[in-house]
């Protein structure tokens, strides 16, 4: 065997420019793919966060699962579902093509999947996130036993087992009537099942209350809770497709409901799927967004002198055509005080998703395109996207899910302690327990005011497009090391303060108790070389530390001034290696692939490059690039 030599990286200023990294192999997140939600919540308690992800379609193979992923605070994630108690099974047949009461079509499942959505909530507060599975034909609630496992009591807690012409594409855990527990409010996606609201009576059981009078079947995907009315009590706003008007809830103290839509101006007749809420303008107002087909709503609260409580300002944030979208967030990536965005696109065609940054000047283009990573958000099909600190290092990382490809974990690298001791702005973040209120604390408002004069809000409720997490309420600084004071309003009125807080922290806030500062539990990774085909690549490791060894590279031999639609042939030195694996960029290779000697047929065009990675039966060398001009003939 060739001897080894130490193949050294040299890190640059670009490397540090990029705003997220893919962790997704180094993870041990490869090989889950088709997917629909995501969500993410700490379902053992451990102090990190773990994710549940929906497979689209279900069968009785293996690889069809939904996967409940514990993270184990190294830098990685296991797959604990065999043993959870989740099942995978169905005991269904579905009709795919569904028809309305005229015989129309209406709608083909097979477009979206039959398994949906995931959403967290501890419905019977004992401090364990149970899990509601939504669904076609058979949704599922799962108790989380506080060991690690979870009984399926869809049945024992009064909800629907079975249900022929459901498809649950979103669930809300809400807690509408303010007695402590939480509310699950169901969107159907079908057109001939109404969305359905079941009240939590406190003694894990549920009662379906009948919401027909008010409100209408319209394919629905997605619902959030807001305030419109700014009361205590929460409003239900619901995303509907088919350029079906969107409805606004609005809630009789707990009593029922009425849709207000039209009379708060939000009723978006476009195609609804995807809901957000932010304070982009950190005007203190909680404003929405609504995901469509090139036309997104951009609801804000209060901003302009008009009829209504909610101006559409989607043109002019520069937000309004992001392609075929879906899921979005809004939080502060870059800690520079303002909540930027990214959205989830693709549907019938692979899109690019979109990463923007809030520059938050003047009234127009608040949002811009920001460097997202060393390659762009990849043309896909996405579908859910949640954005949490999968490290506990204090700046939010993304999960993005593909309905065909496999999910995409970027780590935000605002705070990168392995490679920089410097961190992009200040951050700090909140958990909160309830304990008059649900102790998720879902619908709770906080405002931070920090040492400089500025103060931001965020409305918790961890709702998304086919999901629902429970994780940590975070705040960017931007230059900040002191907090002045917050101000937080629990969901059954509370109201409390505290004062003298410092950035780059982590609170816990328990209601009517004490605010107590806590441990980040930052994440603690296991260093190595992480390049699979390296001579001593570690299958253990979640950082790579520039160890890798590879076989010492030959040359490659050719042409390197060549014109263009010319064939040259092109060896490697080292006749004796296993395999070879070759590539071209500007070129196409026509003969001798996975040989020593190729022969390529050249593009029109400045530049082309020949690459190979040579291998033993061992390992390889690191990649080997050839560096080839394309000069057009000159005239004579």
């Amino acid at each position: 065997m060739k001897y080894l030599v130490l193949f050294i990286f040299f890190f640059s200023q670009y490397f540090y420019s990029q705003q997220f990294r893919d962790v997704t192999t180094i993870s041990d997140l490869d090989g889950f793919f088709a997917n629909n939600g995501v969500a993410v919540a700490d379902y053992d308690q451990d102090g990190d966060l773990d994710i549940f992800i929906v497979r689209a379609n279900s069968d009785s193979s293996e690889t069809s699962w939904s996967r409940l992923l514990e993270n184990t605070n190294n830098g990685n994630y296991i797959d604990v579902t065999e043993n959870s108690g989740i099942g995978q099974n169905f005991f269904h047949e579905i009709d795919l093509i569904n028809y309305d009461e005229n015989g129309d079509y209406s709608f083909d499942t097979i477009e979206h999947g039959d398994r949906l959505s995931a959403s967290w909530g501890d419905f019977n507060n004992d401090g364990f996130p149970d899990l509601f599975l939504g669904n076609a034909v058979q949704s599922q609630l799962y108790k989380n036993n506080g060991n690690g496992t979870f009984t399926n009591v869809t049945s024992i807690a009064g909800l629907e087992t079975y249900c022929d012409t459901c498809y649950i594409a979103g669930a809300l855990w809400l807690d509408y009537d303010l007695d402590g527990y939480l509310d699950l409010f169901l969107s159907d996606y079908n057109s001939e099942s109404p969305n359905k609201l079941y009240k939590n009576l406190g003694d894990e059981t549920f009662e379906n209350i009948d919401i027909s009078e008010n409100i209408t079947n319209a394919n629905s995907f997605s619902a959030i809770p807001i305030y419109a009315n700014d009361d205590s009590y929460p409003d239900i706003y619901i995303a509907n497709d088919f350029d079906q008007f969107n409805q606004l809830l609005i809630n009789q103290n707990g009593s029922g409901f009425i849709d207000m839509a039209n009379e708060f101006g939000v009723q978006d007749p476009y195609d609804g799927m995807g809901l957000a809420t932010c304070d982009f303008n950190n005007d203190l107002k909680i404003d929405f967004f609504v995901s469509n087909i090139k036309e997104n709503s951009l609801y804000v609260n209060g901003m302009f002198d008009s009829e209504t409580q909610y101006t559409n300002y989607s043109e002019e944030a520069n937000i309004y055509d992001t392609d075929w979208a879906w899921g979005a967030v809004f939080s502060d990536f870059n800690h520079d005080g303002l909540e930027d965005f990214y959205v989830a696109n693709g549907f019938f065609n692979s899109e690019n998703d979109r990463f923007m940054l809030n520059q938050g000047e003047g009234l127009n283009n608040n949002f811009v395109a920001g460097t997202f990573s060393g390659n762009p958000p990849l043309m896909s099909k996405s579908r859910s996207v949640v954005s949490f600190d999968y490290d506990n290092d204090g700046d939010l990382d993304l999960i993005v899910t593909d309905f065909f490809n496999n999910i995409k974990l970027w780590e935000n690298t605002s705070v990168d302690a392995y490679y920089s001791e410097e961190i992009m702005g200040s951050w700090v973040k909140f958990y909160l327990q309830g304990t008059m209120s649900n102790r998720d604390a879902i619908g709770s408002l906080i405002q931070v005011n920090f040492s400089d004069g500025s103060s931001q809000i965020r409305q918790y409720s961890g709702s998304g497009y086919q999901s629902q997490s429970l994780a940590g309420v975070h705040f960017g600084a931007a230059e900040n090391l002191s907090i002045s004071s917050i101000n937080i309003k629990w969901p059954n009125g509370l109201e409390e303060s505290y004062n003298d807080l410092n950035t780059n922290s982590t609170y816990k806030i328990i209601e009517g108790q004490a605010l107590n500062l806590i441990d980040n539990n930052t994440s603690i990774k296991i260093q190595g070389c992480t390049d699979e085909n390296s001579c001593n690549y570690n299958p253990e490791a979640t950082l790579d530390d520039n160890s890798c060894v590879y076989i010492e590279s030959q040359e490659i031999n050719g042409n390197n001034i060549v014109q263009p639609l010319e064939v040259h042939t092109y060896n490697y030195s080292d006749t004796s290696m296993e395999s070879y694996n070759w590539s071209v960029s500007n070129g196409e290779i026509i003969t001798g692939n996975s040989t020593s000697e190729i022969s390529v047929k050249w593009d029109i065009g400045q530049t082309g490059i020949v690459s190979l990675m040579a291998s033993s039966n061992e390992c390889s060398t690191a990649t080997i690039d050839y560096n080839v001009n394309i000069e057009l003939p000159q005239n004579s």
